[in-house]
């Protein structure tokens, strides 16, 4: 009798500190497939490594690495990964909403936290030659147009991504003032130049370790910050297994487009886990941020 290969679709919490780093595994045992999802604050970077070696250590190739949102516990560990040398693994592409996606949705003025590290990143992708936004949305801002409009993307092997934010409005809001907080858009050279003055991304002896006290000591906070509405956030779908990924997007965001998909049944039964008015989220993941 020929033995069935059950595809496995596996979620490993990276220890980004008080941040997120997630990985997720996909396909079949002998083909698997890899989603990197955030990288922590700077200093986690060595722990989230170390942890990536144990849990995936055939990992070669990450299919798809996912940058939800600028802020630094996020980003900061990314932005040190792509500024080392040569990695241990190729990065296919790389999703994150930088000036040169939202700048099209941009209106009048505000203000906005973390340009830097969105150009610094940015920069990055651009000097690596990373494939940027390109599954589906061809260089442009990983984005729906509004809650009504949830949209179904598929990756190699059969990984979907149902993709639930950000809107085109939230994106609007969140680029109007990118211009005006940033004297080198765009400029590559000087912020590369700017990244390599930088120890927060250059300095090994910034590496830290916290303690169990300090982690049980933290406490989380509801944020509806603009900086948490712009969060790339997914349900990832394979082999019958949905699992809901928030990045900080606050709960009514999320709900409103899951609510939407309910009442409108915008998406066919055979793109997800799917019955008539209901959907079958079997995880949950939304690490530091209070539900």
């Amino acid at each position: 009798m020929k033995k069935t290969i059950k595809p496995v679709y596996d979620i490993t919490l990276l220890p980004a500190s008080y941040g997120d780093s997630i990985l997720i595994n996909y396909g079949l045992a002998d083909d698997l497939k890899y989603i990197l999802i955030d990288g922590g604050p700077y200093y986690a970077l060595k722990d989230i490594g170390d942890s990536i070696k144990l849990h995936a250590p055939q990992l070669k190739e990450i299919e798809l690495l996912i940058v939800t949102h600028i802020d630094a516990d996020h980003i900061d560990g990314i932005i040190r990964m792509l500024h080392q040398g040569k990695l241990p693994f190729t990065i296919k592409e790389i999703w994150f909403n930088g000036y040169g996606q939202i700048k099209i949705f941009k209106e009048d003025d505000g203000h906005l936290l973390g340009y830097k590290q969105g150009e610094y990143l940015s920069s990055l992708i651009e000097h690596k030659h990373v494939e940027h936004n390109k599954t589906h949305f061809e260089g442009k801002a990983i984005a729906i147009k509004d809650s009504a409009s949830p949209i179904c993307i598929k990756l190699a092997g059969g990984f979907k991504i149902l993709l639930l934010g950000p809107d085109e409005t939230t994106l609007a809001e969140f680029a109007k003032n990118w211009e005006k907080e940033s004297t080198n858009i765009a400029d590559i050279d000087a912020w590369l130049k700017s990244l390599e003055s930088n120890p927060r991304y250059t300095d090994r002896a910034l590496l830290g370790v916290d303690s169990i006290a300090e982690l049980q000591a933290y406490e989380a906070t509801n944020d509806n910050s603009l900086e948490n509405r712009t969060s790339i956030a997914f349900i990832g779908v394979y082999a019958g297994r949905s699992c809901l990924f928030a990045g900080d997007k606050p709960n009514d965001a999320m709900l409103g487009v899951i609510q939407s998909l309910l009442d409108n049944r915008k998406i066919k039964k055979s793109n997800y886990n799917w019955t008539p008015g209901k959907l079958h989220i079997m995880v949950v993941v939304k690490v530091h941020s209070t539900l």
